[in-house]
């Protein structure tokens, strides 16, 4: 799997309810990727990644499973992490997460890191992200600094181009009614021009 591959996977897991920053790691602990939520505090990747991996390794001559899951509790917060066969998976969330929905969502992401028929999808998450994006930069400059509920719409829709087309109705709508129609409607056809390639 490519580095942007991996990147595209981590971006679209920090849109899962209750993940807060995802690292994705080769064995020995070097970063591969990451994506972390605006308001949530990071992990010292070089140090925490090589710990992982040691910890990860000792476990596997241990126990010689095939995957090992480790629920790692710190403060306020806690760490899962999944190996699979080309690193390891560690997600981020608060310490008080519905732990089975969050290990739902670790268990899907490791599906699609081992699955060689996922690559396509996952191509399309990340180029639904860098286009999220894009899109969020238009809202910044058309609304300035009442432009924070459109963006967290944006940033809840990267996961495919469907949701952010949806994203960008539910925009024009919030800033027709509680800012601007004329902004909104300048807004939106701008995003939608982004999104599906359109000139004008």
């Amino acid at each position: 799997m490519t580095d942007s591959a991996y990147t595209g996977l981590a971006a679209q897991l920090i849109s899962q309810v209750g993940v807060n920053a995802a690292y994705i790691f080769d064995p020995e602990g070097g970063l591969q990727a990451k994506s972390v939520r605006d308001d949530s505090p990071q992990l010292d990747s070089e140090h925490a990644g090589r710990a992982f991996a040691r910890t990860l390794s000792g476990l596997n001559a241990q126990h010689r499973s095939g995957q090992i899951d480790l629920d790692l509790i710190y403060g306020e917060g806690r760490v899962l992490l999944r190996t699979f066969e080309g690193g390891f998976l560690a997600l981020l969330s608060d310490r008080q997460v519905n732990l089975p929905l969050l290990t739902l969502t670790i268990d899907e992401a490791v599906q699609k890191l081992r699955s060689q028929e996922g690559l396509q999808g996952l191509r399309e998450g990340e180029a639904a992200v860098d286009e999220a994006l894009q899109l969020i930069d238009i809202a910044r400059t058309e609304l300035g600094p009442h432009a924070g509920k459109v963006v967290e719409l944006l940033e809840a829709g990267r996961g495919s181009r469907e949701s952010l087309s949806a994203a960008i109705d539910r925009a024009e709508k919030i800033t027709r009614y509680f800012i601007d129609r004329q902004k909104a409607e300048e807004m939106a056809r701008k995003m939608r021009s982004t999104l599906f390639n359109r000139k004008g």
